[in-house]
């Protein structure tokens, strides 16, 4: 029996993108920090290594890279960086979002850690 997670809101059926093959598709993560930024006591690697494993629970075993958007942080761009995590400070999470999508030709997996906001430029965009 499927459980219904749309949590009462109109959600579009995207049966027909999940194929056999998903699960190895690339996964790229892009992640809003100034929304849902890093734990101050959190350690870089197992941020990284919690991420890896939420994307293996949800069958996605491919991740190719996490680029984190904005703000100032409590970890130095190098501890980061050693953790695999890519930091864009001034770098735009929607714009690059879109480019990803559209310049590769196979099929890919994008996970985006934000925090919800029903307004924002994100939202409308994840929603196309």
């Amino acid at each position: 029996m499927d459980k219904d997670l749309s949590c009462g809101e109109d959600v579009e059926d995207l049966s027909e993108f999940i194929t056999d093959d998903i699960g190895y598709r690339n996964t790229q993560v892009f992640w809003d920090l100034v929304r849902c930024p890093i734990p101050t006591r959190a350690c870089n690697k197992s941020v990284k290594t919690s991420i890896r494993a939420a994307l293996g629970e949800l069958g996605l075993y491919t991740c190719v890279g996490i680029t984190a958007y904005g703000g100032s942080m409590n970890h130095s761009k190098d501890d980061l960086r050693n953790a695999g995590i890519f930091h864009e400070p001034q770098g735009e999470l929607v714009a690059d979002l879109i480019l990803y999508a559209r310049t590769w030709g196979k099929p890919r997996n994008l996970m985006v850690i934000p925090k919800p906001d029903q307004d924002s430029e994100l939202h409308r965009v994840l929603k196309c």
